[in-house]
């Protein structure tokens, strides 16, 4: 399924992503927006991804949980380890 778009891009941007570009996405630029469109969501995703993690870092909920495990396994922390 193709998705047709018409869009005004500035020809400052353009230009910087085709100097930007590897070689062989400089003569499609059809393919460089569709390499630079899954690069920019993948980065988001990971952005997302992040400050999630980060909330649940800063929950006291979870890091109350974390320390308590921890506790729990610190036990066998040198288990098998020859002192």
């Amino acid at each position: 399924h193709v998705v047709r778009r018409s869009v005004a891009i500035p020809a400052e941007v353009v230009a910087s992503a085709l100097d930007a570009a590897p070689p062989e996405l400089r003569t499609n630029f059809n393919r460089l927006t569709i390499v630079a469109l899954r690069e920019y969501t993948e980065r988001q995703r990971a952005i997302r991804l992040e400050q999630a993690i980060a909330e649940m870092a800063a929950d006291p909920a979870i890091q109350a949980a974390c320390g308590a495990i921890s506790a729990e396994l610190g036990q066998t922390d040198t288990d098998g380890l020859v002192r």
